[in-house]
């Protein structure tokens, strides 16, 4: 007995086809409708047909626009350039550093980074001026560049080094003042820092500036040395006086000392009192040779003053 038989009828070829057409259409419509942007990035829609830019949309999000509709994706977190050139090996950041002249005519190069945010608030007007999103490149290094440039100029290059902190100040305020006046940026560019890093004189200036300062050094030292000199002549010649003034208020003592005690002696003596002075005049001042360790000859003769010869001491 023959099994019955059953066949599964086909869908049409071009059915199918279709099938897979519109699945594919569909999803192609869901994706293009469907957009999004990550964080620190935020998205404008631009509408080809009427030319609309709407926006923006601040990640992170997904959002939904019409399938001919495309969305710009622009970074508004914190973004940098940095403007700087190694003077040893030759390295550069994002660009080589700042070339400027000084008041004195001088070279400085300026090493510097600049920091900044995008207000999304402004997005749109900003795309509108830079429909390739190329503002750091077109407006805000040149304009760095030219800051930086205008500052330094103000400056001698000796002034570039003790007020730094003033020149970098300097820089920082005027890129907070224009940046900001610039129409096309439409004020969405808020600057986070500025960092001067380094500002670089010609080799020759600053081996000019070490030898000034080594000068000065020598000078203070020179000047110092002068003064300890003098103030201790001056501690010496001092000590001299005093100690003279002392010998003179010692000999005075002695003297007034003598006078009495020749005084009182005469008044002992009464006739003889020549006699008993001379003879204590020869006394004291035989001690006094005595003090000295030196010999002593004494020649006499009779009724008359000894005569007393001490010759210089021979060591």
């Amino acid at each position: 007995m023959e099994q019955p038989t059953y066949e599964i009828p086909s869908l049409p070829y071009k059915k199918i086809v279709a099938v897979l057409i519109i699945v594919g259409i569909a999803i192609s419509v869901v994706s293009a409708s469907v957009g999004g942007c990550e964080a620190g990035h935020a998205s404008v829609i631009i509408d080809p047909l009427t030319g609309r830019i709407s926006g923006p949309v601040v990640g992170p999000k997904w959002f939904l626009k019409a399938p001919w509709q495309y969305d710009k994706d622009a970074y508004i977190a914190v973004d940098k350039v940095d403007l700087w050139t190694d003077p040893n090996t030759g390295q550069t950041g994002d660009l080589p550093t700042v070339s400027c002249l000084t008041k004195d005519g001088l070279t400085a190069d300026v090493d510097i980074s600049i920091r900044w945010t995008v207000n999304p608030k402004e997005l749109v007007d900003l795309y509108r001026n830079y429909p390739t999103l190329d503002w750091k490149e077109r407006t805000i290094t040149p304009t760095a560049r030219r800051i930086i440039r205008d500052v330094i100029v103000e400056y001698t290059a000796i002034e570039t080094i003790n007020r730094r902190t003033e020149v970098s100040g300097s820089i920082r305020e005027a890129l907070l003042t224009v940046l900001p006046s610039i129409k096309s940026l439409a004020g969405s560019i808020l600057i986070e820092s500025v960092d001067t890093r380094r500002i670089g004189l010609p080799p020759t200036f600053k081996e000019a500036i070490e030898a000034k300062l080594r000068t000065e050094q020598l000078m203070i030292a020179a000047e110092f040395n002068k003064t300890r000199i003098m103030v201790m002549a001056n501690a010496t010649a001092q000590r001299a006086v005093i100690e003279a003034e002392g010998r003179a208020k010692a000999r005075i003592i002695e003297a007034n000392a003598t006078r009495e005690s020749m005084e009182i002696i005469a008044e002992m003596a009464g006739s003889d009192s020549i006699r008993l002075k001379e003879a204590y005049l020869t006394l004291s001042l035989l001690k006094e040779i005595a003090a000295t360790g030196r010999n002593v000859y004494i020649i006499t003769s009779s009724g008359e003053i000894p005569l007393i010869i001490s010759p210089e001491s021979k060591d």
